[in-house]
């Protein structure tokens, strides 16, 4: 009986100080529910309106893809040029923000 009790208690003790808290697990959940994360109303910067525009591009794209994915035969050669445009898409920004990145790097001056 004394094994018992001290085999469950040092599992007891084990779970509570070596487990992940809740806080952990939601961490996600929390930044979309989070006011400063859901609303751009308080941010004093303007949006880039071709960043707006591409945007809505990808959620279209988004969209076009669950319709297709809602019938009963999908069609497969759509949804994959869908994803390939938005994948190209947004390499191609990728790309673009690592050359102005470069570009911002090889203009600051050197500490040497």
């Amino acid at each position: 009986m004394k094994k018992f009790l001290i085999g469950s208690l040092m599992v007891v003790v084990g779970i509570t100080a070596f487990g992940k808290g809740y806080h952990h697990r939601d961490f996600g959940r929390h930044h979309q529910q989070c006011e400063y994360y859901r609303t751009n109303e308080k941010r004093e910067f303007r949006v880039n309106p071709e960043v707006e525009k591409t945007r809505i591009e990808f959620a279209e794209k988004r969209l076009e893809i669950r319709k297709e994915l809602l019938k009963d035969s999908p069609d497969w050669a759509k949804v994959q040029k869908l994803n390939e445009e938005i994948a190209l898409k947004k390499a191609e920004f990728r790309t673009n923000n690592m050359k102005r990145c470069f570009e911002y790097r090889k203009s600051l001056p050197t500490t040497k």
